[in-house]
């Protein structure tokens, strides 16, 4: 789990390049990685069928990318 971590956390550097912003890469690479264990972790696979799982998704997607988008 710390290399996929790690992972995010080389992502959200990434994005840091202008049209996001962040105080720490690594912590909010840690903070998407922890927020989005349902949608990648084989764990819950058994409630990725459920209805309401697409709207949690995208409800989840608007919430982080308003949160990084440079102000």
């Amino acid at each position: 789990m710390a290399e996929r971590a790690g992972q995010a956390e080389e992502h959200a550097e990434e994005l840091a390049s202008g049209e996001f912003t962040m105080r720490d890469a690594r912590a909010t690479g840690r903070a998407l990685w922890e927020a989005t264990a349902q949608f990648h972790d084989p764990g819950y696979a058994p409630r990725w069928s459920e209805p309401d799982m697409a709207f949690a998704f995208a409800a989840l997607c608007e919430l982080v990318l308003d949160g990084l988008r440079a102000r």
